[in-house]
């Protein structure tokens, strides 16, 4: 950790918190301000469901960023959600 600006760890195919949060541990550990979550978007069933798992995130293990591994699926899931 001490030689890199910014560490990203891929949170993909499991959403759920506790298992995130369970991955996640060692890096906040170590270097919280320097772990951002990288997510993408066919892992979830909605744009609700992802802000909810930023949300526990943010609050619950204090995770300060998020990268997004595919942007056009979240500009895709943006637009479905519009057409609701």
């Amino acid at each position: 950790f001490p030689s890199h600006d910014i560490v990203y760890v891929m949170a993909y195919e499991n959403v759920k918190p506790e298992f995130i949060a369970n991955k996640l541990r060692e890096e906040l550990a170590i270097g919280p301000n320097k772990t951002i979550v990288a997510l993408r978007s066919q892992d979830f069933k909605n744009r609700l469901q992802l802000e909810n798992l930023k949300k526990f995130l943010r609050a619950d293990l204090k995770v300060k960023g998020f990268a997004f591994h595919d942007m056009e699926g979240f500009i895709n899931m943006e637009k479905a959600n519009e057409n609701r």
